[in-house]
């Protein structure tokens, strides 16, 4: 607990790499154990995190979250939702976007602990971390 407090006290966060849960999934738990073999506790010092929002969608009054539509005043008092003369809000409108991400240790992919006993195991981490982040180019 005090690694932890720590780490959240002089701003040393986890690094975290997104990925697919349906097609990531052997990768994600190998990750885990490595973080395991490598002395951090899983429980702790792994996370799965989610963020997905819909941006913006006009109303659907049977949807289960129906979401409140932007309505704009045209000049001659007609009302016109807001994805409609708006190309950038109809480009994103009903689409979900967000990303799943694995939280881990900085030291698995900063170098910091890479020495020794331990080598093998960070430089397979490093090797899938870089797998799944090739595309997106997101590992924060």
């Amino acid at each position: 607990m005090s690694d932890l407090s720590d780490r959240f006290i002089n701003r040393r966060p986890f690094k975290s790499v997104p990925f697919n849960r349906t097609n990531d999934g052997a990768q994600i738990e190998r990750m885990k154990q490595i973080v395991e073999e490598v002395g951090f506790d899983p429980e702790y010092y792994t996370a799965i995190n989610n963020s997905f929002d819909l941006p913006y969608d006009f109303y659907r009054p049977d949807s289960i979250k129906p979401r409140t539509q932007i309505e704009l005043v045209e000049r001659n008092g007609n009302m016109v939702e807001l994805s409609q003369v708006s190309s950038i809000v109809d480009a994103i409108s009903g689409k979900v976007r967000g990303d799943e991400r694995l939280y881990f240790p900085r030291e698995m992919v900063s170098g910091e602990m890479q020495n020794g006993l331990f080598m093998d195991d960070y430089a397979e981490f490093q090797n899938i971390a870089a797998q799944l982040d090739v595309f997106s180019n997101q590992m924060k």
